[in-house]
């Protein structure tokens, strides 16, 4: 089930706009109907900027918290997989992975939080529970190539050491 948000203050018709937009919905035979349970925010202003101050905030506060966590048991999930050589040829199929079981994960997760909060008890304090998962790249060579075509050929030369 896709829940949304809408402020006292949002018109019901741009939302819809808004879905239809970012191809959240369609329109069949006269009713419009899910094409997927996420939103692609990218190249839309205004929602996608405070998505992406959200993510950071989120971010900032576990680094944040874990810090000063007194255990590993009582930090928050918080791990990453790094290779310092990965193959550039290879970023196009990674990205198809990680696409795949990253939403996959987090399916799962939104799963598990939504029968969570509809057996609460309505006296239960609550708070804004979220997961993100994100790929992070170092080198800014091949930091925008979405295919080992797309790379100059002279980003990928290595240097000879001057006393070899």
């Amino acid at each position: 089930m896709l829940r949304i948000a809408v402020g006292s203050r949002s018109n019901s018709s741009e939302v819809l706009q808004y879905l239809l937009r970012t191809r959240t919905v369609r329109k069949v035979r006269g009713r419009y109907v899910l094409s997927r349970r996420w939103i692609m925010l990218r190249g839309i202003s205004g929602s996608a900027h405070s998505r992406s101050i959200r993510g950071l905030v989120g971010m900032l506060r576990t680094l944040e918290h874990n810090l000063l966590a007194e255990s590993d048991a009582r930090s928050w999930f918080e791990f990453t997989a790094e290779n310092p050589r990965f193959p550039v040829s290879q970023l196009e199929a990674f990205d198809k992975l990680l696409r795949r079981t990253g939403l996959g994960s987090l399916r799962k997760l939104d799963l598990f939080m939504q029968p969570c909060e509809a057996t609460r008890s309505p006296t239960e304090p609550t708070v804004w529970l979220g997961v993100g998962m994100h790929r992070f790249q170092q080198n800014g060579a091949a930091s925008f190539a979405v295919s080992t075509k797309a790379v100059p050929r002279a980003g990928l030369k290595r240097r000879r050491p001057r006393n070899a």
